[in-house]
Order: structure tokens, then C-alpha cells, then sequence
């Protein structure tokens, strides 16, 4: 399992980081920001409506959080 850092920016301007977002690959989450999802990411209790979403980055890091080159 890898780890993850996931930024959104919404189109008022507020933002929204998931930490440490754990997925197989960074394929895999791309997949789940993009792909036909319902237009929705994240988990019961904490979602993104990614209508909303002007931009996304997506880090792969270790399980410290500390980003890999």
C-alpha cells in the first residue's frame, strides 16, 4: 500500500487536503478523482463534491508524509 497527499482547490477558493490517503498506486487514485465516480471522492463523513473542484494535486510520500523523488 502506498500513501498519498491529495490538495483540492474549490472554486470558492476554500481548500481541502487529504493526508496520507492510503491506495494501491497513484494510478489508482487518479482514477478515483477523474473516473466516473458520481463525481464524488473521499470516505462516509468527509466528501468532496468534485463538481466544485478547480484543481487537484496528488503526492505520493511515505508513511512519514515526507514527499518521494
Amino acid at each position: 500500500m502506498n500513501y498519498f497527499n491529495i490538495h483540492f482547490e474549490f472554486v470558492n477558493g476554500k481548500t481541502k487536503d487529504y493526508i496520507g490517503y492510503r491506495a494501491q498506486n497513484y494510478n489508482y487514485v487518479a482514477g478515483e478523482v477523474m473516473g466516473d465516480n458520481e463525481r464524488w471522492f473521499g470516505t462516509k463523513g468527509d466528501l468532496v463534491n468534485l463538481d466544485n473542484v478547480i484543481t487537484c494535486e496528488i503526492y505520493e510520500v511515505d508513511e512519514n508524509g515526507y514527499s518521494k523523488e
